[in-house]
């Protein structure tokens, strides 16, 4: 026993000194004899027993590492045996105590470079007076991930958008645009941009950035190379920075510079990775003090525009000890969802008497005050402020990126929206609650980078769906039945009922996944859309939508449907299908005698029934009398037509009812190799008018025009290539083909995949 508790001993003090990795030498073993140490003879006997009886896979003792404790390192040829095969085998051999592996430890990560003991923020152990522990615990996050590529081989990006950059820094690690050639005077990538193989200067559209401080300080906390023996270490050790200059207090370059960042993050999702950039956070340390952001309405829009698509925002709040809440700051008082806003902290975990706060919108707190970094000619000074908090905390979205399992990632990869929400939760969740903090920022804490990692570690994928998932709309006759999935960090609670554009209902729904809206006895035939919320409508965009489609109070016949000639030998009836109806009795009239015929139930994929057998060589005039609707109830309506020998042209006698009668093929696959790779659209109208032919996305933008002028009267068939208004294939998703004219409208929903 008291070797076992030796044992014990070494193992914990082993394990407080150092970090065990999975990762173990091949081909060697720690073994335990049994036995007393104090009994040499034996104990040397049985070690050459060992050698003897494994001689055919070459074991050695190659080391003692604990005569006392008898243990011992052995070697073998890997090459006859598996490292783990092999130690099963010791396992039971009788000599054995106990076998393991040889692990692969490191020590904990502290960087070899020279700076590093003056950066408080990463390890504060009480220099220059601080606090111990009222740091970022930086050291134990790195021995999860030194940061720069997500789990599925993506290469991170931060932009930082600032007022320029020492690109020749030797500490700093700065993206470039390889699928640009810088000098050419051309857009070899096609974004919109000349020559910004090196990123973009905002201020004066070239790819020419500016060298300062500021921007190269901001930069090194995010993302100077950590050991690698020279300067400090960044929060990330391999993250690429893209440097954007644009810090301006001109607001339409700020917009500018976030532009570009969304053109190069949006590239890269629509071309799975072969251009742009993964941009996963921006960091912004500027801004305007007492801005009001109802008067900076499309800055602040440029913060959902680029969450949307997965990018998370940091941004300094102002350097004033002020309640933002109260008095307002531009960015750091904008609503969106993907902005995170910090205030500075110090070394002693307090908040700097000069840093902004709000309970409401400073999110949390980071080390903001003599932070040491990076600046031009290869140097390293000291800055404070709320300006140097900031890229503590875009850095750390960028590490968080970086631990996310494979899984996560894959999981999300449709979603990136929803994962830089969830990402966000789980950086504001993990902070050091402290007192400084508590009561005047949202999370009432101080940035924790390690915490932050261990909540991405213990995601588990089985806890969260993408929410509204699949909402589905059905009208049952007298209500609308809504039905989607939620996941369990964000229940969506609202929906809002939109008919052309117009809101004409509201609900808020509870926890339940399932939940019925009565519809109102004003709501006429026609297609609605449902459009769920996360968060109050007006503060955010619909997560998902679904469309509702409801029929008619009778059904509307077309008669017939291609019109009828004097040649015709059939005519066919069709018609929109009222909501529960059985069976339709068609009476017809042949002058003034009358022949009844009964049609059988028909569903609403098939809504149509022909007659064949015509009179010949008549004038007769054929009438629709009345419709009788499984008996119930009855609605009539009147067609003229006439059949047989005339004199007159065959127009004169065709009937037209305006519908929009198809679209083909549905689902729509763009990447068909089909000959017809187009939709084609199917419409007639009665009389001839103004026609509007669009094809909207589900959430009920615009994506194309294809027809906005008078056309004649009869059938029309246009053709969409699946392309928008710029000329650019559409994203695979539910979409909608609405045609307009003389007063009618109709809807149908169809699904496009590529």
């Amino acid at each position: 026993m008291k070797y076992f508790f030796l044992i014990l001993i070494l193992t914990l003090l082993i394990y407080t000194l150092i970090a065990e990795s999975t990762e173990y030498f091949q081909g060697e073993l720690i073994v335990q004899i049994k036995g007393d140490f104090r009994n040499t003879t034996t104990i040397e006997a049985d070690l050459q027993r060992l050698e003897a009886d494994f001689s055919n896979y070459g074991l050695r003792v190659e080391r003692v590492l604990s005569r006392r404790l008898r243990i011992y390192l052995i070697s073998f040829n890997d090459e006859s045996i598996t490292t783990g095969e092999f130690l099963q085998t010791l396992k039971q051999y009788p000599l054995i105590e106990e076998a393991q592996f040889n692990h692969k430890v490191s020590l904990r990560a502290t960087p070899n470079d020279p700076l590093f003991n003056q950066q408080w923020a990463l390890l504060n152990t009480g220099q220059s007076g601080g606090v111990p522990g009222a740091d970022i615990d930086a050291t134990l996050a790195w021995d999860i991930t030194t940061g720069g590529i997500t789990a599925n081989g993506r290469e991170i990006v931060v932009a930082v958008i600032d007022d320029g950059f020492s690109l020749t820094h030797s500490d700093i690690n700065f993206w470039k645009n390889i699928n640009e050639i810088p000098g050419n005077g051309i857009d070899d990538d096609g974004n919109g941009y000349i020559d910004d193989y090196e990123g973009w200067n905002a201020y004066n559209n070239t790819g020419n950035i500016p060298s300062a401080s500021h921007g190269t300080h901001v930069s090194g906390i995010v993302g100077a190379f950590g050991n690698n023996n020279l300067g400090v270490s960044g929060v990330n050790w391999n993250v690429k920075i893209m440097p954007i200059a644009g810090s301006s207090s001109n607001e339409a370059t700020v917009v500018a510079a976030y532009g570009y960042v969304y053109e190069m993050r949006s590239l890269y999702n629509e071309t799975n990775g072969d251009l742009g950039a993964y941009v996963v956070a921006t960091n912004s340390s500027f801004g305007v003090n007492y801005g009001q952001p109802e008067n900076y309405p499309l800055w602040g829009a440029m913060y959902d525009a680029m969450g949307e698509i997965g990018i998370l925002s940091a941004a300094a709040t102002m350097n004033i000890n002020a309640n933002v809440d109260n008095v307002g700051d531009v960015p750091t008082a904008f609503p969106s969802p993907y902005l995170i806003s910090v205030t500075n902290t110090t070394r002693t975990d307090q908040k700097s008497t000069s840093a902004g706060y709000g309970p409401t919108t400073i999110d949390l707190g980071a080390p903001g005050s003599q932070i040491l970094s990076t600046v031009p000619g290869n140097n390293y000074n000291n800055m404070s402020g709320t300006s140097m908090a900031s890229p503590h905390v875009a850095g750390a979205v960028a590490m968080m990126y970086a631990a996310a399992p494979v899984e996560l990632i894959d999981f999300y990869d449709d979603y990136p929206g929803e994962l830089a929400l969830l990402l966000k939760d789980m950086l504001l969740e993990s902070v050091d609650v402290i007192p400084a903090l508590e009561g005047i920022t949202v999370s009432g804490g101080r940035l924790n980078l390690n915490n932050a990692l261990q909540m991405v570690l213990d995601y588990n994928s089985e806890d969260f769906t993408p929410a509204p998932f699949n909402l589905t709309a059905e009208y049952t006759g007298n209500e609308v039945l809504l039905n989607w999935e939620v996941y369990q960090y964000r229940i969506p609670h609202y929906f809002l009922i939109y008919r052309n554009g117009e809101i004409i209902a509201y609900h808020e729904c509870d926890d339940n996944c399932f939940t019925d809206i009565t519809i109102s006895s004003g709501w006429t035939y026609d297609y609605y859309v449902v459009a769920g919320f996360e968060d109050p409508p007006g503060n955010s965009n619909p997560s998902n939508s679904a469309l509702v489609t409801i029929p008619p109070a009778a059904p509307i016949l077309i008669f017939p449907e291609n019109g009828a000639t004097s040649t015709d030998t059939e005519l066919v009836f069709q018609w929109q299908e009222m909501y529960g109806s059985e069976s339709y009795l068609l009476e017809l009239a042949l002058d003034s005698d009358f022949e009844n015929f009964f049609i059988e139930p028909v569903r609403i994929e098939n809504p149509y029934y022909p007659i064949s057998q015509l009179p010949e060589n008549t004038t007769y005039y054929w009438r629709v009398l009345a419709i009788n609707m499984g008996g119930n109830s009855e609605w009539s309506q009147t067609f003229n037509f006439t059949t047989g020998s005339s004199s007159s042209t065959d127009d004169e006698y065709i009937v037209y009812h305006t519908l929009l009668h198809k679209v083909f093929p549905n689902p729509f696959n763009l990447n068909s190799n089909s000959r017809n790779q187009n939709l084609q659209i199917t419409f007639s109208i009665q009389n001839t008018g103004f026609t509007v032919l669009d094809v909207f996305n589900i959430k009920g933008q615009l994506v194309i025009n294809i027809v906005s002028e008078v056309l004649s009267s009869g059938h029309h068939s246009f053709y969409w290539d699946g392309k928008d208004m710029r000329g650019d294939a559409v994203s695979s998703g539910v979409y909608l083909v609405v045609m307009t004219s003389s007063g009618y409208k109709g809807v149908i929903k169809f699904l496009l995949v590529k």
